[in-house]
Protein backbone atom coordinates (compact mmCIF):
# COMPACT_ATOMS: atom_id res chain seq x y z
CA UNK A 1 0.00 0.00 0.00
CA UNK A 2 1.71 3.65 -1.03
CA UNK A 3 2.13 6.57 1.13
CA UNK A 4 -0.84 8.43 0.42
CA UNK A 5 -3.40 5.77 0.52
CA UNK A 6 -2.30 4.76 4.03
CA UNK A 7 -2.72 8.80 4.99
CA UNK A 8 -6.09 9.09 3.64
CA UNK A 9 -7.46 5.87 5.34
CA UNK A 10 -5.91 7.50 8.69
CA UNK A 11 -7.67 10.55 8.15
CA UNK A 12 -10.84 8.35 7.63
CA UNK A 13 -10.51 6.39 10.68
CA UNK A 14 -9.73 10.21 12.48
CA UNK A 15 -12.83 11.57 11.08
CA UNK A 16 -15.00 8.31 11.85
CA UNK A 17 -14.06 8.79 15.41
CA UNK A 18 -16.23 12.10 15.72
CA UNK A 19 -18.82 11.12 13.05
CA UNK A 20 -22.23 11.81 14.73
CA UNK A 21 -24.15 8.46 15.82
CA UNK A 22 -27.29 8.41 13.28
CA UNK A 23 -29.55 5.55 12.13
CA UNK A 24 -28.94 5.89 8.14
CA UNK A 25 -26.49 7.46 6.21
CA UNK A 26 -27.47 8.51 2.95
CA UNK A 27 -24.47 8.62 0.41
CA UNK A 28 -25.47 10.81 -2.52
CA UNK A 29 -24.16 11.94 -5.60
CA UNK A 30 -25.03 13.59 -8.80
CA UNK A 31 -25.17 12.70 -12.18
CA UNK A 32 -23.97 14.03 -16.04
CA UNK A 33 -27.92 14.21 -16.17
CA UNK A 34 -28.16 16.71 -13.42
CA UNK A 35 -30.45 13.68 -11.31
CA UNK A 36 -29.37 13.24 -8.21
CA UNK A 37 -28.45 10.09 -6.36
CA UNK A 38 -28.41 7.85 -2.96
CA UNK A 39 -27.45 4.83 -1.61
CA UNK A 40 -28.38 4.57 1.84
CA UNK A 41 -26.27 2.13 4.81
CA UNK A 42 -27.05 1.92 8.42
CA UNK A 43 -24.96 3.54 11.03
CA UNK A 44 -23.64 0.03 11.80
CA UNK A 45 -21.86 -0.41 8.49
CA UNK A 46 -20.52 2.94 8.05
CA UNK A 47 -16.82 1.83 8.49
CA UNK A 48 -17.20 -0.26 5.74
CA UNK A 49 -18.69 2.51 3.97
CA UNK A 50 -16.04 5.22 4.78
CA UNK A 51 -12.79 2.39 4.55
CA UNK A 52 -14.04 0.03 1.80
CA UNK A 53 -17.34 1.95 -0.34
CA UNK A 54 -20.03 0.62 -1.53
CA UNK A 55 -20.31 -0.95 -4.50
CA UNK A 56 -22.40 0.60 -7.71
CA UNK A 57 -22.66 -0.16 -11.48
CA UNK A 58 -20.58 1.87 -13.38
CA UNK A 59 -23.34 2.52 -15.83
CA UNK A 60 -24.32 5.17 -12.87
CA UNK A 61 -22.78 7.87 -14.88
CA UNK A 62 -23.95 6.94 -17.69
CA UNK A 63 -27.48 7.49 -16.87
CA UNK A 64 -29.71 10.04 -18.42
CA UNK A 65 -32.79 11.99 -17.65
CA UNK A 66 -35.20 9.20 -18.71
CA UNK A 67 -33.69 5.90 -18.97
CA UNK A 68 -31.74 4.47 -16.03
CA UNK A 69 -30.20 1.71 -18.18
CA UNK A 70 -26.89 1.74 -20.22
CA UNK A 71 -26.39 4.63 -23.10
CA UNK A 72 -24.73 4.62 -25.74
CA UNK A 73 -21.49 5.85 -26.53
CA UNK A 74 -20.61 6.54 -23.18
CA UNK A 75 -17.96 3.78 -22.90
CA UNK A 76 -20.04 3.02 -19.48
CA UNK A 77 -22.31 -0.38 -19.42
CA UNK A 78 -23.64 -3.13 -17.20
CA UNK A 79 -20.07 -4.79 -16.65
CA UNK A 80 -18.11 -3.55 -13.32
CA UNK A 81 -18.61 -1.60 -10.82
CA UNK A 82 -16.90 1.18 -8.77
CA UNK A 83 -16.86 1.81 -5.18
CA UNK A 84 -18.86 5.07 -3.18
CA UNK A 85 -16.68 6.34 -0.82
CA UNK A 86 -18.01 8.27 1.68
CA UNK A 87 -16.44 11.67 2.22
CA UNK A 88 -17.06 12.18 5.73
CA UNK A 89 -16.01 15.38 5.99
CA UNK A 90 -19.49 16.64 3.95
CA UNK A 91 -21.81 15.07 6.36
CA UNK A 92 -25.02 16.84 7.28
CA UNK A 93 -27.83 16.23 9.50
CA UNK A 94 -30.80 15.83 7.09
CA UNK A 95 -33.33 18.69 8.95
CA UNK A 96 -36.51 16.84 7.72
CA UNK A 97 -35.08 13.44 9.34
CA UNK A 98 -32.82 14.27 12.36
CA UNK A 99 -31.82 11.06 12.82
CA UNK A 100 -30.14 10.45 9.47
CA UNK A 101 -27.05 12.17 7.94
CA UNK A 102 -26.00 12.62 4.28
CA UNK A 103 -22.74 12.99 2.82
CA UNK A 104 -21.60 13.53 -0.46
CA UNK A 105 -19.89 10.44 -2.16
CA UNK A 106 -16.31 10.19 -4.11
CA UNK A 107 -16.32 7.79 -6.93
CA UNK A 108 -13.10 5.28 -7.32
CA UNK A 109 -12.10 1.97 -8.37
CA UNK A 110 -12.32 -1.36 -6.82
CA UNK A 111 -8.33 -0.73 -5.55
CA UNK A 112 -9.29 2.49 -4.16
CA UNK A 113 -7.83 5.00 -6.74
CA UNK A 114 -9.72 7.96 -8.20
CA UNK A 115 -12.44 6.86 -10.45
CA UNK A 116 -11.56 8.89 -13.97
CA UNK A 117 -15.59 9.21 -14.22
CA UNK A 118 -16.06 11.33 -10.57
CA UNK A 119 -17.70 14.67 -10.82
CA UNK A 120 -16.23 15.61 -7.77
CA UNK A 121 -12.56 14.20 -8.68
CA UNK A 122 -13.10 16.22 -12.48
CA UNK A 123 -13.59 19.75 -10.58
CA UNK A 124 -10.58 19.00 -7.81
CA UNK A 125 -8.36 18.62 -10.82
CA UNK A 126 -9.28 21.47 -12.81
CA UNK A 127 -9.01 23.36 -9.91
CA UNK A 128 -5.55 22.41 -8.79
CA UNK A 129 -4.41 22.88 -12.22
CA UNK A 130 -6.08 26.57 -12.20
CA UNK A 131 -4.03 27.27 -8.55
CA UNK A 132 -0.64 25.45 -9.76
CA UNK A 133 -0.58 27.20 -13.14
CA UNK A 134 -1.78 30.55 -12.34
CA UNK A 135 -1.78 30.49 -8.37
CA UNK A 136 -5.35 31.29 -8.63
CA UNK A 137 -8.12 30.03 -6.93
CA UNK A 138 -12.25 30.60 -7.29
CA UNK A 139 -15.17 31.45 -4.94
CA UNK A 140 -18.46 30.63 -6.16
CA UNK A 141 -22.09 31.76 -5.00
CA UNK A 142 -25.16 30.25 -6.52
CA UNK A 143 -28.98 31.74 -7.13
CA UNK A 144 -31.31 29.17 -7.33
CA UNK A 145 -34.98 29.42 -8.81
CA UNK A 146 -37.96 26.83 -8.36
CA UNK A 147 -41.41 26.91 -8.47
CA UNK A 148 -43.50 25.39 -5.82
CA UNK A 149 -46.49 23.55 -6.73
CA UNK A 150 -50.18 23.05 -5.30
CA UNK A 151 -51.17 18.99 -4.57
CA UNK A 152 -49.07 16.14 -3.08
CA UNK A 153 -46.89 14.21 -5.66
CA UNK A 154 -49.41 11.29 -5.94
CA UNK A 155 -52.18 13.52 -6.62
CA UNK A 156 -49.63 15.51 -9.46
CA UNK A 157 -48.77 12.02 -10.96
CA UNK A 158 -52.71 10.90 -11.49
CA UNK A 159 -53.61 14.10 -12.96
CA UNK A 160 -50.63 14.19 -15.22
CA UNK A 161 -52.05 10.35 -15.92
CA UNK A 162 -55.15 11.92 -16.63
CA UNK A 163 -54.21 13.86 -19.05
CA UNK A 164 -55.31 17.52 -17.84
CA UNK A 165 -53.68 20.46 -16.82
CA UNK A 166 -50.11 19.76 -16.13
CA UNK A 167 -48.91 21.34 -12.85
CA UNK A 168 -50.72 23.98 -10.95
CA UNK A 169 -48.40 26.58 -9.32
CA UNK A 170 -48.94 27.66 -5.41
CA UNK A 171 -50.24 30.95 -6.42
CA UNK A 172 -50.25 33.92 -8.82
CA UNK A 173 -48.17 36.65 -7.11
CA UNK A 174 -45.35 38.39 -9.74
CA UNK A 175 -42.08 39.11 -8.62
CA UNK A 176 -40.85 39.76 -4.83
CA UNK A 177 -44.76 40.58 -4.00
CA UNK A 178 -44.56 40.79 -0.38
CA UNK A 179 -47.60 38.52 -0.11
CA UNK A 180 -46.26 35.78 -2.10
CA UNK A 181 -43.68 35.34 0.51
CA UNK A 182 -46.11 35.82 3.63
CA UNK A 183 -48.35 33.09 2.13
CA UNK A 184 -45.30 30.42 1.58
CA UNK A 185 -44.13 31.78 4.34
CA UNK A 186 -43.89 27.78 6.43
CA UNK A 187 -42.83 26.54 3.01
CA UNK A 188 -40.26 28.92 2.26
CA UNK A 189 -38.66 29.48 5.33
CA UNK A 190 -38.05 25.51 6.27
CA UNK A 191 -36.49 25.23 2.78
CA UNK A 192 -34.07 28.29 3.42
CA UNK A 193 -33.02 26.39 7.34
CA UNK A 194 -33.19 22.99 5.63
CA UNK A 195 -30.05 24.89 3.37
CA UNK A 196 -28.55 26.24 6.12
CA UNK A 197 -28.06 22.78 7.51
CA UNK A 198 -27.77 20.57 4.78
CA UNK A 199 -26.08 22.63 2.64
CA UNK A 200 -23.73 24.49 5.30
CA UNK A 201 -24.14 27.61 3.38
CA UNK A 202 -25.44 30.95 4.13
CA UNK A 203 -28.73 32.12 2.61
CA UNK A 204 -28.05 35.84 2.13
CA UNK A 205 -31.69 36.33 0.69
CA UNK A 206 -34.78 35.04 -0.39
CA UNK A 207 -37.79 36.45 -2.47
CA UNK A 208 -40.87 35.51 -4.78
CA UNK A 209 -39.60 35.56 -8.42
CA UNK A 210 -41.52 36.53 -11.32
CA UNK A 211 -43.84 33.56 -12.02
CA UNK A 212 -46.92 32.49 -9.70
CA UNK A 213 -45.70 30.49 -7.14
CA UNK A 214 -41.69 30.52 -7.94
CA UNK A 215 -38.90 31.92 -5.92
CA UNK A 216 -35.52 32.14 -5.90
CA UNK A 217 -32.64 31.99 -3.14
CA UNK A 218 -29.07 33.24 -2.76
CA UNK A 219 -26.98 31.44 -1.21
CA UNK A 220 -23.48 33.16 0.22
CA UNK A 221 -19.69 32.20 -2.16
CA UNK A 222 -17.63 29.63 -1.11
CA UNK A 223 -14.34 28.16 -2.27
CA UNK A 224 -15.25 26.58 -5.87
CA UNK A 225 -15.46 22.59 -4.62
CA UNK A 226 -17.60 23.78 -1.60
CA UNK A 227 -19.95 25.35 -3.57
CA UNK A 228 -20.68 22.72 -5.94
CA UNK A 229 -21.12 20.26 -2.76
CA UNK A 230 -23.15 22.90 -1.60
CA UNK A 231 -25.31 23.20 -4.82
CA UNK A 232 -26.00 19.63 -4.75
CA UNK A 233 -27.45 19.78 -1.21
CA UNK A 234 -28.65 23.12 -1.58
CA UNK A 235 -31.18 21.33 -4.76
CA UNK A 236 -31.93 18.27 -2.38
CA UNK A 237 -32.92 20.13 0.52
CA UNK A 238 -35.45 22.38 -1.68
CA UNK A 239 -37.15 19.12 -3.03
CA UNK A 240 -37.53 16.90 0.02
CA UNK A 241 -38.20 19.95 2.18
CA UNK A 242 -41.04 21.24 0.08
CA UNK A 243 -42.66 17.38 -0.30
CA UNK A 244 -42.65 17.47 3.37
CA UNK A 245 -44.19 20.51 3.54
CA UNK A 246 -47.05 19.12 1.12
CA UNK A 247 -46.15 21.50 -1.68
CA UNK A 248 -43.63 20.09 -4.26
CA UNK A 249 -40.88 22.03 -5.37
CA UNK A 250 -39.73 21.51 -9.19
CA UNK A 251 -36.26 22.93 -10.36
CA UNK A 252 -37.06 21.86 -14.28
CA UNK A 253 -35.93 24.85 -16.26
CA UNK A 254 -39.51 25.58 -18.09
CA UNK A 255 -42.06 23.17 -16.77
CA UNK A 256 -45.17 26.22 -17.77
CA UNK A 257 -45.80 28.06 -20.75
CA UNK A 258 -46.22 31.29 -20.73
CA UNK A 259 -44.09 31.47 -17.29
CA UNK A 260 -40.86 32.44 -16.29
CA UNK A 261 -38.08 29.86 -16.28
CA UNK A 262 -36.23 29.03 -13.44
CA UNK A 263 -32.46 29.33 -13.48
CA UNK A 264 -29.47 28.55 -11.43
CA UNK A 265 -27.08 31.59 -12.16
CA UNK A 266 -23.30 31.15 -11.17
CA UNK A 267 -21.70 34.14 -9.27
CA UNK A 268 -17.33 33.53 -8.92
CA UNK A 269 -15.08 35.65 -8.36
CA UNK A 270 -11.25 35.02 -9.06
CA UNK A 271 -8.23 35.61 -6.36
CA UNK A 272 -4.33 35.67 -6.18
CA UNK A 273 -2.81 36.34 -3.19
CA UNK A 274 -5.53 37.54 -1.43
CA UNK A 275 -7.06 39.77 -4.32
CA UNK A 276 -9.98 39.57 -6.26
CA UNK A 277 -8.67 39.74 -9.97
CA UNK A 278 -11.94 41.03 -11.69
CA UNK A 279 -11.82 44.81 -9.31
CA UNK A 280 -8.78 47.12 -8.77
CA UNK A 281 -6.97 46.74 -12.47
CA UNK A 282 -6.60 49.13 -15.22
CA UNK A 283 -8.86 47.35 -17.77
CA UNK A 284 -12.36 47.87 -18.53
CA UNK A 285 -14.41 48.29 -15.45
CA UNK A 286 -11.53 48.16 -13.00
CA UNK A 287 -10.57 44.25 -14.42
CA UNK A 288 -6.83 43.39 -13.81
CA UNK A 289 -4.98 41.45 -16.94
CA UNK A 290 -5.50 38.24 -15.43
CA UNK A 291 -9.17 39.27 -14.97
CA UNK A 292 -9.61 40.02 -18.06
CA UNK A 293 -7.67 36.65 -19.77
CA UNK A 294 -10.23 34.56 -17.55
CA UNK A 295 -13.13 36.07 -18.37
CA UNK A 296 -11.99 35.72 -22.28
CA UNK A 297 -12.02 32.49 -21.85
CA UNK A 298 -14.90 32.07 -20.45
CA UNK A 299 -16.67 34.54 -22.93
CA UNK A 300 -15.17 33.47 -25.94
CA UNK A 301 -16.29 29.08 -24.99
CA UNK A 302 -19.18 29.90 -23.90
CA UNK A 303 -21.12 28.51 -26.46
CA UNK A 304 -19.25 25.20 -26.66
CA UNK A 305 -19.58 24.89 -22.63
CA UNK A 306 -23.31 25.39 -23.09
CA UNK A 307 -24.02 21.58 -22.52
CA UNK A 308 -23.07 21.85 -19.00
CA UNK A 309 -25.03 24.64 -18.34
CA UNK A 310 -27.59 24.62 -20.02
CA UNK A 311 -27.73 20.23 -20.07
CA UNK A 312 -31.63 19.08 -21.52
CA UNK A 313 -33.45 20.26 -24.15
CA UNK A 314 -35.86 21.96 -21.99
CA UNK A 315 -33.22 24.02 -20.93
CA UNK A 316 -33.43 25.62 -24.12
CA UNK A 317 -36.90 26.47 -23.54
CA UNK A 318 -35.75 29.21 -20.93
CA UNK A 319 -33.11 30.68 -23.49
CA UNK A 320 -34.72 33.25 -24.97
CA UNK A 321 -34.09 36.70 -25.69
CA UNK A 322 -35.01 39.64 -23.68
CA UNK A 323 -35.90 37.15 -20.82
CA UNK A 324 -32.85 37.88 -17.93
CA UNK A 325 -31.38 34.23 -19.53
CA UNK A 326 -28.43 35.69 -21.09
CA UNK A 327 -29.26 34.52 -24.87
CA UNK A 328 -26.35 36.25 -26.43
CA UNK A 329 -22.70 35.80 -26.35
CA UNK A 330 -21.98 39.25 -24.65
CA UNK A 331 -20.58 40.74 -21.45
CA UNK A 332 -21.50 43.93 -19.87
CA UNK A 333 -21.19 45.69 -16.46
CA UNK A 334 -24.35 45.40 -14.41
CA UNK A 335 -26.24 43.76 -17.78
CA UNK A 336 -28.72 41.68 -16.66
CA UNK A 337 -29.40 40.23 -20.30
CA UNK A 338 -25.46 39.66 -20.72
CA UNK A 339 -24.67 36.63 -20.09
CA UNK A 340 -21.29 37.18 -18.60
CA UNK A 341 -22.31 40.01 -15.86
CA UNK A 342 -19.82 41.62 -14.12
CA UNK A 343 -21.01 43.17 -10.77
CA UNK A 344 -18.64 45.85 -9.56
CA UNK A 345 -18.14 45.99 -5.96
CA UNK A 346 -15.46 45.57 -3.18
CA UNK A 347 -12.36 43.44 -3.21
CA UNK A 348 -14.37 40.79 -1.60
CA UNK A 349 -17.61 41.67 -3.34
CA UNK A 350 -16.76 42.14 -7.23
CA UNK A 351 -18.07 38.94 -9.04
CA UNK A 352 -19.34 38.12 -12.31
CA UNK A 353 -22.77 35.97 -12.94
CA UNK A 354 -23.15 33.32 -15.80
CA UNK A 355 -26.95 33.85 -16.25
CA UNK A 356 -27.13 30.58 -18.26
CA UNK A 357 -27.03 27.62 -16.20
CA UNK A 358 -29.93 26.06 -14.83
CA UNK A 359 -30.69 22.93 -12.40
CA UNK A 360 -30.57 20.46 -14.90
CA UNK A 361 -26.56 20.98 -14.99
CA UNK A 362 -24.34 18.80 -12.65
CA UNK A 363 -22.97 21.61 -10.46
CA UNK A 364 -19.10 20.20 -10.51
CA UNK A 365 -19.08 19.64 -14.17
CA UNK A 366 -20.44 23.08 -14.80
CA UNK A 367 -17.68 24.67 -12.18
CA UNK A 368 -15.55 22.62 -14.02
CA UNK A 369 -16.29 23.80 -17.32
CA UNK A 370 -16.26 27.51 -16.51
CA UNK A 371 -12.43 27.52 -14.91
CA UNK A 372 -11.57 25.46 -17.42
CA UNK A 373 -12.78 27.81 -20.23
CA UNK A 374 -11.08 30.92 -17.96
CA UNK A 375 -8.12 28.46 -17.46
CA UNK A 376 -7.82 28.66 -21.82
CA UNK A 377 -8.12 32.70 -21.99
CA UNK A 378 -5.24 32.69 -18.88
CA UNK A 379 -3.04 30.62 -21.13
CA UNK A 380 -3.75 32.63 -23.94
CA UNK A 381 -3.71 35.92 -22.52
CA UNK A 382 -6.92 36.37 -24.66
CA UNK A 383 -8.70 40.20 -24.44
CA UNK A 384 -12.29 40.57 -23.71
CA UNK A 385 -13.74 42.81 -26.74
CA UNK A 386 -15.91 46.05 -25.27
CA UNK A 387 -18.40 45.69 -23.03
CA UNK A 388 -22.58 46.35 -24.28
CA UNK A 389 -24.15 47.96 -22.13
CA UNK A 390 -27.72 47.63 -24.25
CA UNK A 391 -29.97 44.24 -24.44
CA UNK A 392 -28.70 42.88 -27.66
CA UNK A 393 -32.17 41.84 -28.56
CA UNK A 394 -33.17 45.51 -28.86
CA UNK A 395 -30.47 46.25 -31.62
CA UNK A 396 -30.68 45.55 -35.54
CA UNK A 397 -29.59 42.08 -36.77
CA UNK A 398 -27.40 44.30 -38.78
CA UNK A 399 -26.22 45.96 -36.17
CA UNK A 400 -24.92 42.78 -34.00
CA UNK A 401 -23.68 41.58 -36.81
CA UNK A 402 -21.28 44.47 -36.86
CA UNK A 403 -20.57 44.33 -33.45
CA UNK A 404 -19.52 40.83 -33.54
CA UNK A 405 -22.71 39.99 -31.55
CA UNK A 406 -23.79 36.46 -31.66
CA UNK A 407 -26.86 34.80 -30.49
CA UNK A 408 -25.98 31.44 -28.29
CA UNK A 409 -26.88 28.26 -29.20
CA UNK A 410 -30.86 27.49 -29.10
CA UNK A 411 -30.61 23.82 -28.80
CA UNK A 412 -29.04 21.43 -27.01
CA UNK A 413 -27.94 20.08 -30.06
CA UNK A 414 -26.41 23.14 -31.50
CA UNK A 415 -24.77 23.06 -27.76
CA UNK A 416 -23.37 20.10 -29.04
CA UNK A 417 -22.21 20.85 -32.56
CA UNK A 418 -20.37 24.37 -31.25
CA UNK A 419 -18.25 22.10 -28.63
CA UNK A 420 -17.51 19.55 -31.26
CA UNK A 421 -15.62 22.42 -33.42
CA UNK A 422 -14.36 24.07 -30.57
CA UNK A 423 -10.77 21.85 -30.95
CA UNK A 424 -9.03 23.97 -28.01
CA UNK A 425 -12.12 23.53 -25.45
CA UNK A 426 -12.01 20.01 -26.29
CA UNK A 427 -8.52 19.98 -25.89
CA UNK A 428 -9.07 21.60 -22.53
CA UNK A 429 -12.13 20.06 -20.79
CA UNK A 430 -9.86 16.48 -22.22
CA UNK A 431 -7.10 17.33 -19.23
CA UNK A 432 -9.07 18.93 -16.31
CA UNK A 433 -12.09 16.60 -16.66
CA UNK A 434 -10.67 13.65 -18.76
CA UNK A 435 -11.21 11.97 -21.91
CA UNK A 436 -13.54 9.10 -20.80
CA UNK A 437 -15.49 11.68 -18.60
CA UNK A 438 -16.08 14.20 -21.85
CA UNK A 439 -17.17 10.92 -24.15
CA UNK A 440 -19.94 10.45 -21.41
CA UNK A 441 -21.13 13.56 -21.18
CA UNK A 442 -20.86 13.94 -24.96
CA UNK A 443 -23.09 10.20 -25.34
CA UNK A 444 -25.57 11.07 -22.35
CA UNK A 445 -26.39 14.78 -24.04
CA UNK A 446 -26.71 13.12 -27.08
CA UNK A 447 -29.44 10.45 -25.80
CA UNK A 448 -31.22 13.37 -24.39
CA UNK A 449 -31.52 15.52 -27.48
CA UNK A 450 -32.41 11.88 -29.81
CA UNK A 451 -35.47 11.91 -26.41
CA UNK A 452 -36.65 14.96 -26.22
CA UNK A 453 -35.82 17.68 -29.22
CA UNK A 454 -37.17 14.77 -31.73
CA UNK A 455 -40.95 14.76 -30.00
CA UNK A 456 -40.67 18.19 -29.49
CA UNK A 457 -43.32 17.99 -27.06
CA UNK A 458 -43.37 20.26 -23.99
CA UNK A 459 -46.13 18.44 -22.14
CA UNK A 460 -44.29 15.64 -22.28
CA UNK A 461 -40.91 16.60 -21.08
CA UNK A 462 -42.67 18.32 -18.23
CA UNK A 463 -44.83 15.08 -17.20
CA UNK A 464 -41.87 12.86 -17.09
CA UNK A 465 -38.93 15.42 -16.02
CA UNK A 466 -40.68 17.61 -13.51
CA UNK A 467 -39.69 15.25 -10.38
CA UNK A 468 -36.66 14.45 -11.47
CA UNK A 469 -35.43 18.23 -10.82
Amino acid sequence: MDEQRQTELQERKDQLRGFPRCNFVHLLWCDISGVRRSRVTPYSRLIDAAMKGIGVTRNCMGMTSFFDGATPDTGLDQVGEIRLWADLGTARPQPWRLTNQTVLANMVTDRGQPWECCPRGALRRTLQLLQMQFGITMEVGCETEFYLLQGDPQAIGKQLQGGGQLLFPLDESKYSQSSSINAASEDVEAIVLAIQTLAGVTVEQFHAEAGGGQFEIVTGHKPAMDAADALVLTREAIVATAARQGHPATLLPHPFSGRPSSGAHIHFSIFKDGENLLCGGSREAGLTELGDNFLSGILGHLPGIMSFLAATPNSYRRLQPSSWTGAFQIWGVNNKEAALRLIPGTNMSTNCEIKTPDATSNPHLAIAAIATAGLLGLRRGGLLPESLSVDPATLTKEERQNEGIRQLPSSLQAALDTLNIDKDLVAGLKETLGAPLLQAHIAVKRAEVKRWSQANDHNLEVQELWARY
